[in-house]
């Protein structure tokens, strides 16, 4: 079935919920939101509502994937308005259709994009979507090949590995609130951990974009991640980012960025105790 059956739910916690009270329990669909919204799943002893999510079922074009990306904080807001205690749980976030809808069981194929600088801004924009729209836990791609974060015959990176590598570095911090004056040309993520405080900011678009960021301090270091970098940030992932980047010193209450199309740019600041 679409939607996993309430006897199925039933069944999995009266067997397996005491083996450990902290045991989490998710159901859902191993398709779209659409499924779960149609026939909401049974919710009062579920953790974690599942389904997938990407962006090219009805659109492929770069502009219109970046423009539906405010698509997946309306998905995870709507979850949390169904009853009961569940959190939404996105898995697997994919930039193209694991199956191919035409024929079944067959793999949908991977998107040559996931390999540069656009799944990379696709990926920070999707994760801001998903942090801010009350996510509980997300599933991304896979680990190597053409759809993963990786190659699996070498030891370079495609560019999105460096978006979640930055995440798992500032583990056991906390994302902190921000304005973003236009979500459809910018993707912004900032994180503080202890007195780190660490600001992704991707552009979304295929050209330049200048980004003024006001509440940084004085003194920042940041590191670009675009088409003058992205040889050496994917050919050699670990002593590309063991750099500090550059240094910049305000003149003025604020920063200004010229980023590159789809470009990401990462601040790291040490904040006042």
């Amino acid at each position: 079935t679409a939607v996993t059956p309430s006897a199925l739910i039933d069944a999995a916690v009266s067997v397996l919920g005491g083996y450990s009270t902290d045991a989490l329990f998710g159901g859902g669909t191993n398709s779209y939101f659409v499924e779960i919204n149609r026939n909401h799943p049974k919710t009062d002893k579920l953790d974690l509502i599942c389904y997938s999510a990407n962006p090219q079922v009805h659109t492929f074009d770069n502009f219109s994937i970046m423009e539906n990306l405010p698509g997946l904080f309306e998905t995870l807001r709507t979850v949390q308005l169904f009853e009961g205690k569940a959190v939404p749980a996105i898995s697997p976030l994919t930039l193209r259709p694991r199956l191919n809808p035409k024929i079944a069981g067959k793999f949908g194929g991977a998107d040559i994009r996931q390999k540069g600088l656009f799944g990379a801004a696709w990926t920070l924009g999707c994760l801001m979507q998903c942090i801010h729209g009350g996510i509980g836990s997300l599933t991304c791609f896979e680990t190597t090949g053409p759809s993963g974060i990786m190659p699996s015959e070498d030891k370079s990176v495609y560019p999105l590995y460096h978006v979640l590598a930055y995440i798992q570095e500032m583990q056991g911090g906390a994302v902190q609130d921000f304005v973003c004056n236009d979500q459809s040309k910018i993707a912004v993520l900032v994180m503080l951990k202890k007195i780190t405080q660490l600001v992704l900011i991707a552009n979304l678009t295929d050209t330049p974009q200048q980004v003024t960021v006001f509440g940084l301090p004085q003194s920042i270091n940041y590191v670009t991640l675009d088409e003058t970098t992205i040889e050496e940030a994917t050919e050699f992932p670990l002593q590309w980012r063991l750099k500090k980047g550059q240094q910049r010193n305000a003149t003025a209450p604020f920063h200004i960025f010229d980023i590159l199309p789809y470009g990401i740019i990462s601040v790291e600041s040490a904040l006042a105790r």
